[in-house]
């Protein structure tokens, strides 16, 4: 059974979540990007270390982040009649290039951040929308 607030299934909206944090997870360790990541960001193991203790508030508040983004996403499905995976892709990658894409671009121009970083977050935040558009549309 749905749990529904508003339009919008709850238990769908976490579950994207979720998969958003699975997928940043792997995304940003050292399997994945992670130590490009690091690199391209500036970011030491001495950093790490100092905030170890704080990581669970980075999580915290990551996860509060992609529970949003999920639900607006899941609203914008609704408004927009999106309910085939193509249509829900179309959905994501529009979001994305119209809202972070464009909007990011100014920490390459203004703040002299390397384009490659640039790329690689985008990259995670385009892939992170189509699968969390994908569960949200594929929820039964």
């Amino acid at each position: 059974m749905a749990i529904m607030i508003g339009l919008v299934d709850i238990v769908a909206v976490l579950i994207a979540a979720v998969a958003s944090m699975v997928l940043g997870a792997f995304w940003y360790s050292p399997a994945g990007f992670g130590k490009k990541w690091m690199k391209l960001a500036g970011i030491s193991d001495k950093n790490i270390e100092k905030h170890k203790g704080d990581m669970w508030k980075f999580y915290l508040t990551t996860f509060i982040s992609a529970v949003i983004t999920a639900y607006v996403i899941a609203a914008l499905l609704k408004v927009t009649g999106a309910q085939s995976i193509l249509e829900a892709t179309g959905v994501a990658i529009f979001v994305w290039l119209g809202f972070v894409a464009t909007t990011t671009l100014g920490s390459v121009i203004w703040e002299q951040r390397p384009f490659e970083l640039y790329l690689l977050n985008n990259s995670f935040t385009v892939v992170n929308y189509i699968i969390v558009t994908l569960i949200l549309v594929l929820w039964p």
